[in-house]
């Protein structure tokens, strides 16, 4: 074998290891992006959450997002507790319509806060699960 074949599978070599690593590294850095990205939308989006309820403690802001509030739906808050009653009294069919007819035509209901409301009657608010595991 010559030294310039030698030479040439070397620098193959050298050249593959470093195509790869620029791949990984390029790859780190996308996936840096889209958390990042990840990150500022669910700030952005707690923050309008906040600013939608007038509470600013971080914790329970956090908590309400976590089980699907948004600015937009932020009207539900105050079905919860007849929510909650209806729960109690073990919410059937009918309860679930009428409570979505009332919310309906409420003028500060959205349609977001008709669809959260539908979950909350077919799975209690109370069992939703915060990420880090409280609620």
């Amino acid at each position: 074998m010559t030294n310039t074949n030698a030479n040439d599978r070397a620098r193959l070599a050298e050249d593959d290891y470093f195509r790869r690593r620029d791949a990984e590294l390029i790859e780190q850095a996308r996936q840096a992006r889209v958390q990042a990205s990840a990150e500022g939308a669910l700030a952005l989006e707690t923050r309008e959450l906040a600013d939608a309820l007038g509470v600013h403690d971080a914790g329970l802001v956090g908590t309400l997002h976590a089980v699907g509030f948004r600015a937009g739906n932020s009207g539900l808050l105050d079905w919860l507790p007849a929510i909650d009653v209806a729960w109690v009294d073990d919410l059937d069919l009918r309860e679930r319509h009428e409570l979505r007819v009332l919310m309906a035509a409420d003028p500060r209901a959205a349609a977001r806060s008709l669809t959260l409301m539908t979950e909350f009657l077919f799975i209690p608010p109370s069992h939703r699960r915060h990420p880090d595991g409280a609620g």
